[in-house]
């Protein structure tokens, strides 16, 4: 049964402690890659969960035919119908069951076992911006956005590969995207919204220090940061649905991101 609202991933983790979800990904990410093997993974789940459901499960999806999906015999030469060329449900399975097999290196290989003319840049980047279980995506927090700044600072708007390294469970196009928010909702003046911010956490910061209680942490609505005053209002789904709209662009999600 399709549910188009819920993430393969939370799927698996529907009844798990919000507080262990991160850790239990982990587990999943280390058994994807055969670094975990089916008993280790089980015994590491058990320190989170009585169910080992997300195993299981996961285990299931990637019981896999040997033979790669059937190619296209004549593919496409389009450049931007290959682009659009969303991922079948197969498909993602066999990707998750290769890299099982043959680790998270050898594309080659890997494309080879996916078969339908997939190349190994397309099995990469499935892996990397969509299907690896530790991708957060979550609304970004204002501390993401200020090392997401010092980091475009360090390696320039050419390097999101590099900058993506240094923002844990972000992919070089969700830090591209979420950038470019950035630019626009500020009209490009990125210097001054990211002095704000750093005034803003810093004057959190101090108020936690002085409140055993502190409030929870406000987002502040870059439309409206000037000179003067700072606007206070909640945004961050707007963002993360921009977010979420334009990485579905540059890497179409397919049926496997939603299952019930």
């Amino acid at each position: 049964m399709i549910n188009p609202q819920i993430n393969i991933y939370d799927t698996l983790l529907n009844g798990i402690q919000p507080e262990h979800a991160n850790d239990i990904r982990l587990v999943m990410y280390k058994f994807i890659i055969n670094e975990f093997s089916y008993d280790k993974a089980i015994a590491e789940l058990r320190r989170y969960s009585s169910s080992t459901d997300p195993i299981d499960k996961l285990q299931k999806l990637m019981c896999v035919s040997e033979h790669p999906l059937p190619s296209k015999r004549y593919p496409s030469q389009n450049y931007m119908e290959k682009k659009m060329n969303s991922w079948s449900q197969a498909e993602d399975q066999r990707l998750l069951a290769a890299i099982h097999r043959f680790g998270p290196k050898d594309w080659t290989q890997i494309s080879l076992f996916v078969g339908k003319n997939r190349n190994r840049n397309q099995c990469s980047q499935r892996w990397l911006r969509s299907l690896n279980p530790l991708i957060n995506k979550t609304s970004w927090s204002q501390d993401e956005d200020l090392q997401l700044l010092d980091s475009v600072s360090k390696y320039g708007l050419r390097s999101w590969t590099k900058v993506s390294l240094e923002m844990e469970g972000r992919t070089d196009v969700q830090c591209r995207y979420r950038y470019q928010i950035l630019m626009r909702k500020n009209q490009g003046n990125i210097a001054k919204y990211k002095q704000n911010l750093e005034q803003h956490l810093q004057s959190q910061q101090g108020q936690s220090n002085k409140d055993d209680n502190p409030k929870e942490i406000q987002i502040i609505d870059d439309n409206n940061i000037n000179d003067d005053r700072q606007i206070k209002i909640d945004d961050s789904r707007i963002d993360n649905l921009m977010d979420m709209i334009k990485e579905m662009v540059s890497d179409p999600s397919s049926v496997f991101n939603f299952v019930d």
